[in-house]
């Protein structure tokens, strides 16, 4: 089968899994929340765009082992009913050679190499962050406040992200690294989960919560704000498991009482 057959069975397969799958209800506003995406990117999806990988992601980690039988079983053949992470492990790979729309993409697994488990943030050069128009409003604001900034203006800030994807972390002087605001269109936590002033190392994904506490502290060392991609899993403490595929912006500001502001905005990668 040719990469565009492929691509071309998968958007197929895809797109009516979802007519069948979507509640009727407002499908749009549904498919929206399980992407973590736009409605009118929702709205592309269900009317037959085809999807990119970090979207079939999204799709496999909340309908399960049905979606990916169903949507990949014309591609990649039959599955086992022991096939948890082969099944992921051929999913990624496979999803590295489709024609993805954007820029979307998993992080390459070696030959015979197991399923990622934890996240991984790899830093991109700060020039390439013309390649996210979406992200340069945020970097001139970081670069207009020359690291001074206090806790109510990064939360107006960030609740002024149209886009939701800008969270607000702190570090009170003696204290550890809380949680303060997440963006709306952040999935790292169930809805309906309080996450102020939790301690970052409380949120069910260790591994998860280490690689925040190291995004934190690689972002207070630089002399510049961070670009870089995160891509891998992040289990809930729902037992949900999300997929990143995002471009984040991050930076540390310092409040007048020595409070550390952390703030990071993503984009879809």
């Amino acid at each position: 089968m040719t990469l565009d057959a492929k691509t071309e069975a998968v958007r197929l397969a895809c797109h009516a899994y979802l007519r069948r799958a979507i509640p009727p209800g407002a499908p749009v506003k549904h498919l929206a929340d399980i992407l973590g995406q736009s409605r009118q990117t929702a709205a592309r999806l269900l009317a037959g765009e085809a999807p990119t990988s970090a979207q079939l992601a999204a799709l496999a980690a909340h309908f399960g082992r049905e979606f990916v039988a169903v949507v990949f079983e014309p591609v990649v053949g039959a599955m086992t009913e022991a096939a948890t992470a082969s099944t992921l492990l051929r999913v990624e790979r496979l999803l590295l050679s489709l024609k993805a729309a954007g820029e979307a993409e998993l992080p390459p697994a070696e030959a015979g190499a197991p399923a990622p488990q934890r996240s991984i943030s790899r830093r991109l050069p700060l020039a390439e962050i013309s390649r996210y128009p979406a992200l340069m409003p945020t970097f001139e604001r970081i670069r207009e406040r020359a690291g001074r900034l206090e806790l109510s203006e990064a939360l107006a800030l960030a609740r002024a992200d149209s886009s939701g994807g800008t969270g607000v972390n702190r570090q009170s002087p003696g204290d550890v690294l809380r949680f303060v605001y997440r963006g709306r269109a952040t999935r790292l936590h169930p809805p309906a989960e309080a996450i102020r002033d939790r301690p970052v190392r409380s949120m069910a994904d260790a591994a998860y919560a280490e690689l925040i506490a190291a995004c934190f502290e690689e972002s207070r060392q630089a002399a510049e704000p961070v670009l870089a991609r995160v891509t891998g899993p992040v289990h809930r403490s729902d037992g949900v498991t999300i997929y990143s595929n995002v471009v984040s912006l991050r930076s540390v500001d310092r409040a007048r009482d020595g409070t550390l502001i952390y703030s990071s905005t993503f984009v879809r990668g």
